[in-house]
């Protein structure tokens, strides 16, 4: 839920992706990596940052779901209330800062879910462009 630390994974796993395309060939120099000996490599490392991601979330999820069960049923009373309260019946500080952190869950995901999808556009751009 801290925007800070979901920026810097997203950019380091992008970072990270772009160096392994070789999207930018000047990036790659500058850094004076050398190139992969073959696209198969290319592939397999591609693939294992996108399996790192998938598995980090799920594991993630996974864990929230058997091991914080009084976490889960909190937000969804946190989540249930801001429905149901209306602006005139008045709300707790509680219940303003458990809908400022649902908020800041949805924009964290919907941040990852943009810079995943620009990350897979730099992975196809590499499958495609090796392959011809």
């Amino acid at each position: 839920a801290n925007r800070k630390l979901t920026l810097s994974i997203m950019a380091s796993l992008l970072f990270a992706v772009v160096c392994v395309s070789e999207s930018f060939p000047e990036i790659n120099e500058m850094l004076q990596l050398a190139p992969f000996p073959s696209q198969k490599t290319q592939v397999i490392f591609l693939l294992l940052f996108a399996l790192d991601l998938v598995g980090c979330f799920a594991i993630e999820h996974v864990c929230r779901y058997f091991f914080m069960p009084e976490r889960r049923v909190a937000l969804q009373r946190a989540k249930d209330s801001v429905k149901i309260s209306s602006p005139t019946t008045g709300s707790t500080a509680a219940d303003k800062h458990e809908k400022m952190l649902l908020d800041d869950e949805k924009q964290n995901r919907a941040l990852v879910f943009r810079l995943s999808l620009v990350a897979l556009s730099f992975i196809g751009k590499t499958l495609v462009g090796k392959s011809k």
